[in-house]
């Protein structure tokens, strides 16, 4: 069977991801893309974790999954590959990328609370309240200082599930 090789040069300041298709192919080793994925007992694989969570553990943060979920949204796209150094090395699927947004409310206000009480704010210096709706976070209360509630707004948006946060505090002056 003979196939058309259809060839595409990039645009302006664009790159391909897979540089060199038959080196890439004549290089792929099963064995070895095997040994990178980490794998379910019993042998099966999440391809969930292999393409989205395996990928924020090893740094790469909030802003490729906010990419990755707005290419899916606007391309009406179900599936993205997830490219390592030129090589396939997964494919991720909107609902792997939703996942992420479908954290339970009382989890996410839970894990707040530990953040700000335990490491953000000692015991006593403040009254924080966190309330926690389709994965909007609502923070208030009375903190010592002004420049908290960003502090506090900043570490909300790094929480798993939150979607949008929002924050009323009064400040509490000394006497």
């Amino acid at each position: 069977m003979d196939h058309h090789v259809i060839h595409k040069q990039p645009g302006p300041g664009a790159a391909f991801e897979l540089q060199d298709y038959e080196r890439t192919r004549a290089e792929f080793n099963w064995d070895e893309a095997r040994s990178r994925l980490a794998g379910l007992p019993g042998g099966g694989l999440n391809t969930g974790y292999q393409a989205v969570e395996r990928q924020v553990a090893a740094g790469l943060a909030i802003g490729r999954r906010c990419a990755a979920s707005q290419q899916t949204a606007r391309g009406h796209l179900k599936r993205l590959p997830v490219v390592d150094d030129g090589r396939l090395v997964g494919v991720v699927s909107r609902g792997d990328l939703l996942k992420i947004y479908l954290r339970p409310d009382e989890d996410i206000a839970e894990e707040l609370r530990e953040l700000i009480t335990t490491q953000l704010i000692p015991a006593g210096s403040a009254t924080v309240y966190v309330h926690v709706s389709d994965g909007i976070v609502h923070l208030n209360g009375a903190i010592p200082d002004p420049s908290l509630s960003d502090v506090l707004v900043r570490v909300a948006r790094t929480v798993p599930g939150v979607v949008n946060v929002t924050a009323r505090f009064e400040s509490e002056v000394p006497a």
